[in-house]
């Protein structure tokens, strides 16, 4: 009888070791698939205002010019060694890496991508006569120039100091991951005559 009960002791711990070890890989799975997924740079601007301008100008928008730090740190791999808490990503480039803490790849050009944002936003305020996104500002009487001084993005992945079985805490409700992101533009407008930075009340 005895023998009888270590025997199914065992059979039940060898049971729930299997029942751990599939947990881990379905949630490895769902983490890392998430993790692969590519990103695309959208934009949805304002409603266009159906109003005369406010000034008779066209304005050319460059691409911006980009001052932003060439470097990403990753530590998310810390995360997974024992009595480590978190892992952390700290990219002034994000759109540089292949990996982020909840996605793959982001597809932008941010030079242009932001510029255009920008143009748009502008030729539905109805502000100028015209605003357009081009590479020769000589074609208007003003130029937007842009500067992008950051697009940091930092994140934290929690593991809670007990490595890949962090994730059965995400399964009750504790955070995986807090993400945050930073856009800082600097923008002046130029007239192509007389290349004078123009400054409005």
């Amino acid at each position: 009888m005895r023998k009888k009960t270590q025997i199914l002791s065992m059979s039940s711990l060898i049971y729930f070791k299997k029942i751990n070890v599939s947990i881990l890989i379905i949630m490895g799975m769902c983490f890392f698939s998430a993790c692969s997924s590519q990103r695309v740079w959208t934009y949805a601007p304002e409603t266009k205002i159906m109003s005369d301008p406010i000034r008779n100008n066209s304005v050319a928008v460059p691409p911006f010019i980009d001052k932003r730090i060439n470097e990403n740190k990753d530590k998310v791999a810390l995360s997974f060694i024992p009595l480590f808490p978190f892992g952390w990503q700290t990219m002034y480039t994000p759109e540089g890496t292949r990996m982020h803490i909840i996605s793959g790849l982001w597809l932008f050009r941010p030079n242009e991508d932001f510029a255009k944002a920008v143009a748009i936003e502008l030729e539905n305020a109805s502000i100028f006569k015209e605003v357009f996104f081009t590479n020769r500002p000589s074609e208007a009487d003003l130029s937007l120039i842009g500067t992008i001084e950051s697009t940091t993005y930092s994140g934290k992945m929690y593991t809670y100091c007990i490595s890949f079985f962090g994730a059965y805490l995400w399964m009750i409700g504790f955070p995986a991951a807090t993400i945050s992101n930073d856009l800082v533009l600097n923008l002046k407008l130029q007239d192509n005559r007389t290349k004078e930075i123009l400054k409005f009340p």
